[in-house]
């Protein structure tokens, strides 16, 4: 186990079935309490508009910052359906509520009282005490957990560590219900493959190496005919929770200084 201070570490958990069935409720119950559209079909489409590279400094620093780089090339709107599944459904649905706190690390690891219920719960129940999911210090590896267990698939933790960059590893030998797409490390460009809404997207840091990062894909536009794609991600501990970036016409993620996506992890 690895604990440190703004790095993304979790507590490894044992989740059982009565757990997952006692936690989990249908987003459209939560849609209905948090936005009180009764009766509709869920959350409205979040938009971004902002196509800024994400930047983050390459060594590490007290007080990270979060630089957006200068770009010659807009990229179109991308709006995010929250019904295209219940990952996509709940990561939006959390991460509406995170911010950037101005007075901690300048990442968005504060959340607001519009928190869904059901995300504190399982935080609750599958780390009681734990830091890394109060209010002020909320982990990637954490939005992940809740993501993940509220939309009823319970992620395995180790054996290789519970840190973000362990779940490359981790992955690696789940099972039939798990497949793992390499990006940056692939082989060769025909190696690469291509992200999905839902699948975790996990990083390399060079400024934290053995925590890395970890976030949900929301939606993804592929490059075609040489010119760049996109890719839209929720996080927490980052530059901020709806992210939109580039992926390159050889199938790499554009991304902050120091950092590198190593691939992406998909429940099939």
């Amino acid at each position: 186990m690895k604990w440190t201070a703004g790095g993304c570490a979790v507590v490894a958990l044992l989740l059982i079935a009565v757990l997952i069935g006692a936690l989990v409720a249908p987003l459209a119950a939560l849609v209905t309490a948090d936005s009180g559209a009764g009766g509709g079909s869920g959350l409205p489409p979040i938009c971004l508009t902002s196509h800024a590279r994400p930047i983050r400094s390459a060594t590490p620093a007290a007080t990270p910052a979060a630089t957006p780089a200068a770009t010659t090339t807009s990229t179109p709107e991308t709006c995010v359906d929250p019904s295209a599944s219940l990952l996509v459904g709940w990561a939006l649905a959390i991460g509406r509520h995170l911010y950037r706190c101005p007075t901690a690390t300048g990442m968005d690891v504060c959340y607001d009282s519009g928190m869904p219920p059901q995300a504190i719960r399982w935080w609750q129940t599958t780390c009681p005490g734990c830091s890394q999911w109060q209010n002020g210090d909320l982990q990637c590896v954490m939005l992940i957990s809740a993501v993940y267990g509220l939309a009823g698939i319970p992620l395995r933790w180790g054996p290789h560590g519970s840190n973000a960059i362990d779940f490359w590893a981790n992955f690696a030998n789940a099972g039939p219900s798990w497949v793992e797409i390499p990006s940056a490390r692939a082989s060769s460009p025909s190696a690469r493959g291509l992200p999905a809404p839902g699948d975790m997207m996990v990083w390399w840091e060079a400024f934290a190496p053995d925590v890395g990062h970890i976030a949900v894909v929301l939606a993804v536009t592929p490059p075609s005919g040489g010119h760049d794609g996109s890719l839209t991600f929720a996080e927490a501990n980052g530059p901020g929770a709806f992210v939109q970036t580039t992926i390159l016409p050889d199938r790499t993620v554009s991304t902050w200084r120091g950092g590198e996506v190593i691939g992406f992890i998909r429940h099939l």
